[in-house]
């Protein structure tokens, strides 16, 4: 097997197995057999909690024994989740397959990256992260949009199809990293030191304190605008058909986002890109506040997909092999915690406020992490020099 296809399957292992087929009915799923929306409620509360918990947990398990192993173990976990949704007939079974979702999600989600590092330093071939970055994230905005219309259509013949079709991706993508992933080399370093070599490397780096602030601000705000359009759809010209359609674009606009960032990352650096493309998504939300989706759906795709690769490869710029997925993890976690924070501050001004004017002042913070950015980029310009 060449080097380069090993490298292609690997990352289609990763898109494969992070396949969702229920995602579109599990509302519909859960009701089906039973739940209350207070219930359903309460466990996407306990996902929330547990997601932040095993993100940190998976993350120095796998710089301590492993990329590969994690990302088996995570698949493992992600194949009980779906069969205790299968056959679960009590409350209690449901919050166990919410737990070991949780753990799935976050155990592949500093994982693959680092092991698709790793693997393209072990292999030593003609090519480099950032290539092989982009073409990954631009590939895995696709495969998404197939696995939903696939789940959404197998929910009408039986709606335990899904499930079963997800338990049979994680299969897949189990078998391929046992295969290509190399063998795992331990770490002899202790958690402890691993946990706190990471939060150094996070938190004594102007750069890095920065691009958190950066992600904490970004992935809230574009959720945020997700949910937005999706709530008032039904009151602008087009149909609630057409809102499949419009995720598209905005997947889309993502995948042509990551190679954006790869052709760019040639001529300048990577906060410079970053700074266009959070002035281009603060543009889009005054647009959207607007109500003018159509026209800047498929540019505030774009810009999100810049900015989540330029994160990932500052990132792995900085991490240490023996800290990689923690460092990816750490962030993850801290993201999840400002997503949770902002969304609650949104639910409190929605009583004083309208939609569009927090879309505004979103659209103000942008603006403003634009305007300081100079700052940063002055001290990142000069360490490259």
């Amino acid at each position: 097997m060449s080097k380069n296809l090993k490298i292609l399957l690997f990352e289609l292992a990763m898109i494969i197995g992070k396949s969702d087929f229920e995602y579109p009915i599990f509302i519909v799923y859960l009701l089906s057999r039973g739940l209350s929306d207070s219930e359903i409620a309460m466990l996407f509360s306990i996902q929330a909690v547990t997601a932040f918990v095993f993100e940190y947990v998976t993350g120095i398990i796998s710089d301590r024994i492993g990329s590969k192993s994690i990302l088996i173990i995570g698949s493992l976990s992600m194949i009980m989740a779906e069969m205790l949704f299968l056959v679960s007939e009590t409350f209690l079974g449901y919050i166990l397959a919410i737990c070991f979702i949780s753990f799935g999600i976050a155990a592949k989600s500093g994982a693959d990256i680092a092991s698709l590092h790793d693997l393209i330093t072990h292999e030593n071939i003609n090519s480099t992260f950032v290539k092989e970055l982009s073409g990954f994230m631009a590939m895995k905005t696709i495969w998404p949009i197939f696995a939903i219309i696939i789940g959404s259509n197998c929910f009408t013949y039986n709606n335990k199809l899904p499930f079963l079709l997800t338990i049979i991706a994680n299969v897949i993508s189990i078998i391929s990293f046992g295969i290509i992933l190399p063998r795992n080399v331990p770490c002899k370093r202790k958690s402890s030191t691993i946990l706190i070599s990471a939060l150094k490397k996070c938190f004594s780096n102007t750069s890095m304190i920065f691009l958190l602030i950066i992600v904490c601000l970004v992935n809230p705000i574009y959720q945020f605008i997700s949910n937005d359009i999706q709530a008032n759809i039904k009151n602008t010209e087009f149909a609630i058909g057409s809102l499949g359609y419009i995720y598209i674009f905005m997947e889309i606009g993502e995948g042509i986002g990551s190679k954006i960032f790869y052709y760019c990352s040639k001529k300048f650096a990577n906060f410079k890109i970053l700074k266009f493309a959070i002035l281009g998504m603060s543009i889009c939300t005054f647009v959207i506040a607007a109500k003018i989706y159509i026209v800047v759906i498929i540019v505030l795709g774009i810009t999100y997909g810049v900015i989540s690769t330029a994160n990932i490869i500052e990132i792995n710029a900085v991490a240490d092999d023996y800290n990689r997925a923690t460092m990816m993890s750490q962030q993850h976690a801290i993201t999840k915690i400002s997503q949770t924070v902002f969304f609650a501050t949104c639910t409190a001004l929605l009583k004083i406020v309208n939609m569009n004017m927090i879309l505004c002042f979103s659209g103000v913070v942008l603006l403003i992490v634009f305007l300081t950015q100079n700052v940063v980029l002055k001290n990142t310009e000069n360490k490259n020099v």
